[in-house]
């Protein structure tokens, strides 16, 4: 599922942009991040010939992924991924420490994993206390042909200040007329 919602997320970022980019605003790109080779290499194949020019820049961790992207989107398999991902060696709290406090108070965390509840709790409040980044946890429904069509249903559960932030997936999907976003409270 994570290919077709990068690829979507990929078309938005460069929508309309044909090129041309406001000199005031940073320069969009696109970070990402597979730890299987072949998929990210097939990604990279598919859509640098789709892109030409456009900033589309493999990491090779996700301690990479965190040191080039201020919002960062996961998809992955189960709670056990999501924690050694974010929390484990090379991982993005480990990419966070390296930058400065202001960056890692503007990093925006969306983990769209269908997990363990606990879990994602857990994670959140380490990646806040512990590197001052905000997280929201953000399970999908609508499966591989959701994500490739882009009609991707996502629960969405964190602190309120994370789900309005300007980078936020909730802006980003303000203007997807397919997607559907339903927020809830994560400590009830």
């Amino acid at each position: 599922m994570g290919r077709g919602m990068a690829a979507n997320l990929l078309n938005k970022t460069f929508a309309g942009t044909q090129g041309q980019y406001d000199p005031s605003k940073p320069k969009p790109a696109f970070v990402v991040y597979d730890a299987y080779a072949p998929a990210l290499n097939k990604f990279l194949s598919e859509h640098t010939r789709a892109y030409a020019g456009r900033d589309i820049v493999p990491a090779s961790s996700p301690a990479g992924v965190a040191r080039l992207a201020g919002t960062i989107v996961t998809m992955l398999p189960s709670s056990r991924e999501v924690d050694e991902v974010y929390l484990g060696e090379n991982g993005l709290k480990e990419g966070i420490e390296s930058l400065s406090d202001d960056k890692r108070s503007e990093t925006l965390l969306i983990d769209c994993t269908t997990g363990d509840r606990e879990e994602a709790i857990k994670v959140a409040d380490l990646m806040k206390h512990e590197v001052g980044a905000s997280m929201i946890d953000a399970p999908v429904s609508g499966g591989v042909v959701g994500a490739e069509k882009g009609t991707l249903s996502f629960m969405v559960g964190g602190p309120e200040d994370a789900y309005v932030k300007p980078n936020s997936l909730f802006h980003f999907c303000l203007s997807c007329p397919h997607y559907q976003l339903v927020h809830y409270d994560t400590r009830s």
